[in-house]
């Protein structure tokens, strides 16, 4: 029997419905925290880093861990990348036939990149498939990464995850530093460049998990709250500062590392069911609500229409139809193909688990 830890599966939840909110745009003017959401992206890579850093670093020693390791991931991430990509070409097309114009579906080249989920890698000089689908393609690739790490140079585990976190914050500032202090636009690189976000972002959570017990002290209540305020108060304040973003992932990593006990203050908040709810779905969430984004936005900025009432209504209807659907992936789709894959994977040889430094995370839902 496994045990997740509640607190992080609730503050994931919250990561996904801050991004839902940050793609509705015109709730940004509301809150420093709303037109930042974007950075609840580096959330889940800090997140999904210390979680699988914590549960599997130590135990992928051999190949056929490695193996089952990575068929457990493709079945985490592949099977909702590939419906919500082919559901939202599917509304695309309906759209354009009836609106009688051009229909758009992807070319051979970006059917291949879909498929293979290497639409985050910076292959076409515009997105593909839904907008945030290149972060879940990312994350995957990164879990490659980890993998062959932990397998073979088990000695410089530490050494090399922080060195490809420094790379990827390198990498990040390099390509953004430019737009980020001429325009404001501070580390919100997606499909072209976002791959070094979630190395950053991922290697730091795995960092912080190899050195869980260094960081014990993050775990009070007293550093918990602070790390929980400082977390908001960076969102806050990088509406006016915008190069702040690119400590969001070190301020994010902060938090996570003061939830792992899953005790106190803020874990209790985050225990919450309805936050438990939000975890269980968020990547469901995630995927399902850009499918209905461009349609949205659309809406909304109707000539004539431009009012509270109809942009309340507008706003109601996104959330509605972007939590049924997630309900739907989430219960029918993701769930059901996920246990497929993890049988079959279950079904490949395994080795006797190691020790580890955080076996109750073992099948937290990353």
């Amino acid at each position: 029997m496994h045990t997740t830890n509640r607190s992080l599966e609730g503050l994931r939840g919250i990561a996904a419905l801050v991004v839902v909110i940050f793609h509705m745009e015109i709730l940004s003017a509301w809150s420093g925290v709303i037109q930042n959401g974007y950075l609840s992206v580096d959330l889940f890579f800090v997140l999904s880093g210390y979680v699988i850093g914590s549960a599997y670093a130590s135990r992928l020693t051999n190949t056929r861990e490695v193996l089952r390791f990575l068929v457990r991931r493709v079945g985490r991430l592949w099977p909702l990348h590939v419906v919500s990509f082919v559901l939202f070409y599917g509304l695309l097309c309906m759209h354009s036939v009836m609106s009688r114009q051009p229909v758009v579906v992807p070319n051979p080249a970006e059917f291949v990149s879909l498929l293979t989920m290497t639409n985050g890698f910076n292959l076409f000089d515009h997105n593909i498939g839904n907008s945030v689908s290149w972060s879940a393609g990312d994350e995957l690739y990164v879990y490659i990464l980890f993998a062959a790490i932990c397998m073979a140079l088990r000695m410089r585990v530490s050494l090399l995850f922080a060195a490809l976190m420094i790379t990827g914050f390198a990498i990040a500032f390099r390509v953004n530093a430019d737009s980020c202090f001429r325009y404001g636009a501070c580390y919100d690189m997606t499909y072209s460049f976002g791959w070094a976000r979630c190395l950053a972002g991922y290697f730091l959570g795995a960092l912080l998990a190899r050195h869980a017990d260094a960081l014990h002290f993050l775990t009070s209540p007293k550093w918990q709250v602070i790390a929980a305020l400082s977390a908001l108060v960076l969102l806050q304040l990088t509406a006016v500062v915008p190069a702040l973003a690119f400590a969001a992932p070190i301020v994010f990593g902060l938090l996570v590392a003061s939830l792992a006990r899953d005790c106190g203050p803020v874990a209790s908040l985050l225990s919450k069911r309805p936050l438990q709810y939000l975890g269980e779905v968020s990547y469901a969430l995630y995927m399902s609500h850009a499918i209905f984004r461009v349609y949205f936005v659309n809406l909304v900025d109707i000539p004539g229409h431009r009012n509270w009432v109809w942009q309340t209504a507008c706003c109601a209807g996104f959330l509605f139809a972007s939590f049924a659907l997630a309900h739907f992936f989430h219960r029918y789709i993701e769930i059901p193909l996920r246990e497929r894959i993890y049988a079959l994977a279950d079904k490949l040889p395994s080795v006797r688990r190691n020790a580890t430094m955080g076996g109750r995370l073992e099948d937290y839902k990353s």
